[in-house]
């Protein structure tokens, strides 16, 4: 396992310019890519998990689930957050939510808001 030190963090991949809405991972003009290649200019929230947590040709890694799981703990805690997902989703129930559907129906704003959480989180 490659140790964390040289994973980027989520927080520090993501922001206004490097996010994508629909696109997993792309070029910065739309194209899609892989979220390790080395073309890949913005990511989804899955995208990003994927950049900074799987290795190039591992398929999973601990550290990953870890921060998938994070991501989940952000939206259970963060009141604000959770009822932002209530309205987009139209449910409030964690277990029916895929994380690029979600990514694809908000705004930077609320991916900004989780990746503050998230941070909060993982300082704990």
């Amino acid at each position: 396992m490659i140790p964390p030190q040289f994973f980027m963090e989520l927080w520090e991949l993501l922001n206004a310019d490097t996010w994508s809405r629909f696109n997993i991972a792309d070029d910065g003009k739309g194209l899609i890519t892989s979220p390790h290649s080395s073309k890949a200019k913005r990511f989804s929230l899955l995208g990003g998990l994927i950049h900074c947590y799987i290795p190039k040709n591992q398929l999973w890694t601990y550290e990953f689930e870890t921060m998938r799981s994070t991501v989940f703990a952000a939206l259970v805690t963060n009141k604000t957050l959770r009822n932002q997902l209530k309205d987009v989703m139209g449910h409030t129930s964690l277990s029916k939510i895929p994380l690029q559907e979600l990514n694809s129906l908000v705004t930077w704003t609320f991916i900004n808001s989780l990746l503050s959480t998230i941070k909060i989180i993982c300082k704990k």
